[in-house]
């Protein structure tokens, strides 16, 4: 214990003490909050300056080209709060129920169809329609120049302190819809909030995880370049050395991860000030427990995986060669990032949240847009331990004192010997 303690500190201080290091871990995710600080101030003060100058609707002249560009927007007041007058002029067709809405929408009457909630004085709350994102429904400038116009015209009369409140804020809490063209049945999802957690949980992960393993794999090469790995095993067992870095390096990325979360988690909760569209983003306590699980398995996993290739490389240009073979697998989950983020639950984003190579960043992906169900959760996390219980082995028995010191990459027959020898 005493030499794998000698060596964890060794690793932790050395890493640590790297002003590239601090850069990285403290400095940029200060850096990032507070360029966002300074956007959301901007943001803030140019909305209370336009606060008393609602957007008006965009007006496409009848002879003009782009006209065949747009689609006309529709909308249901189920709210009572827009009139005839107030639709007048606009560019939104009216109709009387949601069914008869979500129908002219199906037949491509309308590009978009906005329901107005009951309760929309108090919430502020929209429900948003569409098929596919088009010139039309990039933004939401019609609904807000109807709305206002009801807002301002209900103000002549006994002002309700809500009107006030909703009038100063000019705000639509919008709630994404896609409707599917062959069965039309509609699937409430916020795409634009569940893209950005998923990238950020995933990214956040998938940097940290490999950056910290890629610090391992670094490491045992430099000492073997250096013949460091000679002293070193003069007095420390290749097993205590494995061990004492793989702590070491770990507990390092744990602080860089915690220093990184911190940043994003702040940053995401505050999105929906300076993007009202996006609404609150939420985090729900056990999207931050799946982040950080795998972050753990993953560096794990991925650690063992880089301390086996740095035991076979025998230089700094032969380790990242190597690590392609780990890496090119487990990035897979972002070249099918649009089928896990709309079918989290599909049997592709179900195996790949479970094999092993690809489980960290797929079950995060995963984890940022649903509920992960809790068989699948300790699946996931059993089939991890066991893998990295596999690797962690496989890695020691390459961390033998005749490979370090050998100057050599073995060859694939010398692996496989290492792998069945008794120690």
């Amino acid at each position: 214990m005493k030499a794998i303690w000698r060596v964890f500190r060794y690793e932790f201080l050395r890493q640590f003490n790297r002003k590239s290091y601090q850069l990285i871990t403290f400095a940029i995710p200060v850096l990032a909050v507070a360029i966002f600080l300074v956007i959301q101030g901007i943001v803030q003060a140019n909305q209370e300056r336009n606060k008393n100058n609602p957007p008006e609707a965009p007006v496409i002249a009848e002879d003009s080209p782009l006209k065949e560009a747009f689609t006309p927007g529709g909308y249901v007041d189920l709210s009572g709060l827009i009139t005839e007058a107030d639709s007048k002029g606009g560019t939104l067709l009216a109709y009387p129920n949601k069914e008869s809405g979500l129908k002219a929408l199906d037949e491509g009457a309308i590009g978009v169809l906005y329901v107005i909630q009951p309760d929309y004085l108090a919430t502020g709350k929209i429900d948003y329609y569409f098929e596919r994102m088009n010139l039309q429904n990039a933004g939401n400038a019609g609904i807000r120049a109807l709305i206002t116009s009801a807002l301002v015209r209900q103000t002549g009369k006994t002002v309700d302190p809500l009107l006030v409140v909703r009038l100063q804020e000019n705000q639509l809490s919008v709630t994404n819809n896609t409707i599917s063209v062959q069965t039309g049945v509609t699937e409430e999802q916020s795409e634009a909030r569940a893209m950005l957690l998923s990238y950020t949980f995933s990214f956040l992960l998938m940097i940290s995880a490999f950056g910290t393993s890629a610090y391992l794999m670094q490491s045992v090469v430099e000492e073997k370049e250096n013949r460091m790995v000679e002293i070193l095993l003069s007095s420390t067992r290749p097993r205590e050395l494995l061990m004492g870095k793989f702590l070491g390096l770990g507990l390092i990325g744990l602080l860089q991860t915690f220093a990184w979360a911190v940043a994003v988690l702040f940053i995401i909760s505050r999105l929906g000030n300076v993007f009202p569209d996006l609404g609150a983003m939420d985090i729900r306590p056990d999207q931050i427990f799946v982040l950080a699980v795998y972050f753990l398995l993953g560096y794990l996993f991925f650690g063992a995986s880089y301390a086996a290739l740095g035991a076979i490389a025998t230089n700094m240009r032969e380790g990242p060669q190597y690590a392609l073979f780990i890496t090119l697998p487990a990035i897979l989950p972002y070249y099918f990032a649009p089928a896990l983020i709309t079918a989290p639950s599909a049997p592709l984003a179900v195996g790949m949240s479970l094999f092993p190579l690809t489980a960290p960043i797929a079950m995060v992906m995963r984890a940022a847009v649903s509920e992960i169900p809790v068989i699948e959760l300790i699946l996931g996390i059993g089939l991890m331990i066991a893998a990295i219980i596999g690797m962690i082995w496989f890695a020691g028995r390459l961390f033998r004192v005749n490979n370090l010191l050998s100057g050599q990459a073995p060859k694939l027959k010398d692996i496989l010997r290492l792998v069945r020898e008794n120690v």
